[in-house]
Formats: C-alpha cells, structure tokens, sequence
C-alpha cells in the first residue's frame, strides 16, 4: 500500500501517525482522512515499512495525493473531477475508478465506434443445401456375402464357414452372432453369491459323489451324463439320453480343474460347422467332422426376455414366419408368467440356422452351470446318432408332437419338406418352441 503523506510535520501530526498504526489499515479513505503529515521520527518510518505503507514524496498537491492508491508495484490514478461519482456520498457504493453511466465526457477506446447501417438492405451469408436423392448402395450381393463371411469367421471356437450356390442370394444382415444370453430389460439373474461349486479333491470330479450331479429320486445315487467315447471324446450315456433330464455340470466356482470330465458344455464347441444353402429350405447347418452319437455340438444362444414381451413379439410376427422362440420351462410350469423366453431372431449363435426334420439327428438338453437359477438355463443340442461328415445337422422343432390319429393337413400350415418317411407333413412355424415334458 502507497499514501501520500506529503505536507508540514507536526507533533500533533505524529501522535496521530502512531494512534492510526494501531488500527486496521484495509481501510485506505480512512488512512487517507486522518495522515496528512509525513513522519519525520525513523522510528516511525520502520513501522510503516514493516506494514508495507510507502509514503510518495513530492507530489503536485494535496487533493491529488490523497486520490493515489497503489497496491504493491499496481497504481490507478483517478481524476475526482472527470468520475460521475465524486458528486455522491461516501457510502454510495459506485465506482470511483469506472464510468457507471452515460457522461459528455468520452473515453478513447472504451466502445468500438458505431458503423451506420440500413437493416432493411442488410444481407446475410447463408449456405445453400440442394436436396439430393438417397443413393443406392454399390455393394453388390457378392460383396454383402463376402461381408457375412467374415462374420462368421469370427465365431468363436472351431472354425466356422458359410457357402453360397447362387452368387446373387441376398444374405439377411439383420443378425449378429454373440457368444452368451443377452439379458433384457426385466429379466433377473439369481444373484451370483447364491451359487457354489462342487468340493471335489484332485483335479478330476468324483462322478459317484460330486455334489454338481443331481440325485435318483428316493436314492442317493448320483445321475451322470457322460462317459468316454471313441479317440477319448466325451459324450452322453444312451441311458441319460432316454431320461429327458437336465444336464447338470460343474462350473468355474468348482475345486475341479478345466479337463474335469463333468465340463463338456462348459468348455464350448469342438466341431467345425458350415452354414450352406439347401435345395428347398434355406440355409441349414452340417459339419466337415465325424459326430459321435451323444457327442455335444452348440448352445443354441438368444435374447432372453420375459413371457410377457415373448407374447408381444411372437403377436407381431406373420404366421408364416419362422419363430425363434424357446420357452426356458423346463423346471417350472409353462404357464408360469415368470418364465423367460430365448429369442434367437436377431442375436444368436450358429445353430439358429439347424433345420426341423421329423426324424432328426440331433436334440436339445437344457444345462445347468448356475444350480441355484431354475428360470435361466443352457440349451445344449447334442447328436442322437452318428452324423457322418457333410450330413446336414438337423432336430425336431416340436418333440412332444403327437398325432391324434387325424393325418389331414391343415392347408394354413406350413408344409413340412424334411422329406422323411414318417414326416407329419406341415409345421406350425411361429408356434413358441418348449421344453415342457
């Protein structure tokens, strides 16, 4: 802080110099009011010093000395008779350094000067937008194919391919492969720390008493799927394939290691599978490999959304479209409202595109990894017989189907092109598939 102190010394001046000191100095117009003598004493002159007020020395006079004020190495010089607010009281709170309205006086380069303008003839740069038509895409269908085959490529497990006969077959893009369920909007998951493993010693389940297993009923038995096929491949009991039971396997929260014989779903795909266009039915599934009897092929993956919007969707398909649809009703009632739905229309795995047949070669299990969730299951499709390579990959869309003894076909129904000796003839291709026995 600087004040101009100029003028005579006085002793009256320096007692009222050292009363000042004791005071608050943040208030400068105070300073200013009551020190108009410059302290001769150097006594004095050090305490100034120490409080940091300069005193500026010869000044042009004294109504001009007390308008100075400086903070530090900052000053502002303000004229009282140019400011607006010098005619005002003390406490009026405006700006002494700032003009606060509209004087004779100008300031040099306060406003930009004011361009003389007609509105009226005023023209403004706009940017012009032509409407163009919407191109059509210069991918041809071979380009679109080339596209889906990578897609497939980029499954995971063993490798997967998709052929075409006919290079100008539109390929339906409205579909993308996932690796897992896709949980919708009101579906709920048990919670995970209601689920446990199994306590097995070793590496390797003890399949008579791994707790995983499910149990005879009145027995303590314990129910194993799988035994050890040809080259060492696991694959189903024909005995389990006959029960229409669920498939219950041990899990990563397990003491068992990853080669654990009760892991088969778990660890997921080892078979080669092509996706290629039949005579009559579309696209269906087959594999380069050899398929044991009861070796296990895919999951069968989708949407799983509840009944409710299952109903809303399966309302807005046309009859005569395929449905995707899977009921999760295995272990509940089928019109139980709180069963989920898989949708395997426009998320899914490769499977989605397996044909019906009314004698197939492959069937669905439901599987459990999480045995404490009853409403949210794997459907695992497994061979039933030997499948030799290039075999098209085939099962029945409605197992539970039984004839009524009444062969009439219902000529709104879809006509059934398995080509089998027993075939029924028609299908009902939006019907929901289910797993209720």
């Amino acid at each position: 802080m600087v004040i101009d102190l100029t003028g005579d010394s006085t002793s009256e001046g320096e007692d009222i110099y050292h009363e000042a000191i004791k005071t608050s100095f943040n208030n400068a117009d105070l300073l200013l009011a009551t020190f108009k003598h410059q302290p001769k004493s150097h006594k004095t002159q050090r305490k100034l010093q120490e409080l940091r007020i300069v005193p500026i020395q010869n000044s042009s006079s004294s109504s001009e000395a007390e308008s100075c004020v400086s903070f530090g190495s900052r000053k502002r010089r303000r004229d009282e008779t140019d400011s607006p607010a010098s005619s005002l009281p003390g406490h009026h709170g405006l700006s002494d350094f700032f003009l606060v309205h509209n004087t004779p006086k100008k300031v040099a380069g306060m406003y930009a000067k004011v361009k003389d303008v007609k509105r009226s003839t005023t023209k403004f740069n706009r940017g012009v937008r032509t409407f163009q038509p919407p191109q059509k895409s210069r991918r041809t269908p071979l380009d679109l194919q080339n596209l889906y085959a990578k897609k497939v490529a980029s499954i995971n497990g063993p490798p997967v391919h998709i052929t075409f006969n006919d290079n100008s077959r539109i390929v339906d893009f409205n579909f993308e492969f996932i690796s897992n369920y896709k949980m919708q909007e009101g579906v709920y998951p048990v919670d995970s720390n209601f689920h446990a493993g199994c306590d097995c010693i070793g590496a390797k389940c003890n399949l008579r008493s791994c707790s995983c297993l499910s149990q005879e009923e009145d027995s303590l038995e314990r129910i194993i799927p799988y035994r050890v096929g040809d080259a060492g491949v696991i694959i189903l009991r024909d005995e389990f394939m006959r029960r229409k039971s669920m498939i219950y396997e041990c899990s990563l929260l397990c003491n068992c290691d990853w080669n654990c014989m009760n892991k088969v779903v778990e660890r997921g795909r080892t078979v080669r599978l092509e996706i290629f266009q039949t005579r009559n039915r579309g696209f269906g599934l087959r594999s380069a490999d050899f398929i044991q009897a009861g070796q296990y092929i895919d999951c069968y993956l989708g949407e799983v959304v509840t009944k409710v919007e299952a109903d809303d969707r399966e309302a807005a398909t046309s009859n005569n479209r395929a449905s995707y649809l899977f009921s999760l009703d295995f272990l509940v009632d089928q019109d139980d409202d709180d069963i989920y739905v898989v949708d395997g229309r426009k998320f899914g795995s490769v499977t989605r595109f397996m044909n019906h047949s009314c004698k197939p070669n492959c069937q669905m299990f439901p599987v459990s990894h999480n045995h404490a969730d009853q409403h949210i299951f794997g459907l695992a499709f497994f061979a039933v017989t030997d499948i030799p390579p290039g075999k098209e990959l085939t099962f029945d869309y409605h197992p539970n189907w039984k004839s009524d003894g009444n062969l009439d076909i219902d000529p709104d129904a879809v006509k059934c092109l398995c080509g089998e000796k027993n075939c029924r003839g028609q299908l009902w291709p939006n019907q929901r598939k289910t797993l209720h026995n």
